[in-house]
């Protein structure tokens, strides 16, 4: 869970980034924005096929948003870690504050 966590968290500063720099339109000479060069957390540890879903994707950061969001909810729900609910509520909002704002910034 902490691992795949971490590897979501980096891809999703990656994409961020890529959308504030590109405004998610490639440049007129067909570069990539520079985010897709970061490194990443070993993104090959993610799940077979998850890169290629990314990619087509329109809206990069919501989707990995989403699978963070999802990925912690089965791990709650599995039993993987024990918080209240309260305090999960808190981090969903917090969570969403982040893409709220990365959203402003558009």
């Amino acid at each position: 869970f902490q691992q795949t966590l971490g590897r979501l968290v980096s891809l999703l500063n990656s994409v961020v980034f890529a959308e504030l720099e590109s405004g998610s339109q490639r440049s007129y000479d067909g570069e990539l924005p520079t985010a897709y060069n970061f490194d990443l957390l070993d993104v090959s540890g993610l799940e077979d096929g998850t890169l290629e879903v990314l990619l087509q994707s329109e809206s990069k950061p919501e989707v990995v948003f989403q699978w963070i969001n999802q990925l912690i909810v089965e791990a709650w729900n599995k039993k993987i870690f024990s918080i209240d609910p309260p305090i999960l509520t808190r981090a969903f909002a917090d969570l969403a504050a982040g893409m709220q704002e990365f959203h402003e910034a558009q």
